[in-house]
């Protein structure tokens, strides 16, 4: 199943290229994932972050990563910025849009080997689906940001009600 990860990037260009290598692009290697495109959108950056996304378009497979501009900042321009420039690869690689899986992936996030190809297995099944990839924070984090992270889990706590429980 054709898979698209999506990426806003606003001031990433020290944060991206290794994101983009833990998804497996941008390393000079011919093998990034198989049915996997990288939609890098710049989301009106002022570093070289827009430099940053054109090399790693450059060392990754031919047609494999899609630029794209939105200059309207915010997480929501940039990700629907990112969801038509899909729209548009799906229509260039003819592939109807619920054939299309698009993850939205975070720029300054490593991710595991083979993430892409797992989460477009775990929804390839269902429709209309919306699938939220969860991590735990490191050891080091939570005890240098302990407060920090007691507020983000009692923000948690308010949104049970609305929240479906994981099955781990």
């Amino acid at each position: 199943m054709p898979t698209a990860v999506v990426i806003p990037c606003l001031n990433e260009e020290a944060t991206i290229a290794a994101t983009c290598r833990s998804l497996g692009f941008g390393k000079d290697r011919p093998d990034a994932p198989e049915d996997t495109y990288l939609v890098l959108v710049d989301n009106n950056s002022t570093d070289r972050t827009w430099d940053v996304l054109q090399d790693i378009k450059g060392r990754s497979p031919k047609h494999s990563v899609v630029l794209s501009r939105e200059v309207e900042r915010g997480f929501v321009p940039a990700r629907h910025r990112g969801v038509v420039a899909t729209q548009d690869l799906a229509a260039e690689l003819k592939v109807p849009l619920d054939e299309f899986v698009v993850l939205q992936a975070d720029a300054d996030t490593a991710y595991a080997d083979g993430y892409a190809a797992t989460m477009a297995r775990a929804i390839s099944s269902t429709q209309n689906v919306l699938a939220e990839g969860i991590s735990t924070p490191p050891t080091s984090f939570l005890q240098r940001c302990s407060e920090y992270y007691a507020n983000a889990q009692e923000v948690d706590r308010s949104m049970h009600g609305i929240v479906v429980e994981d099955d781990l």
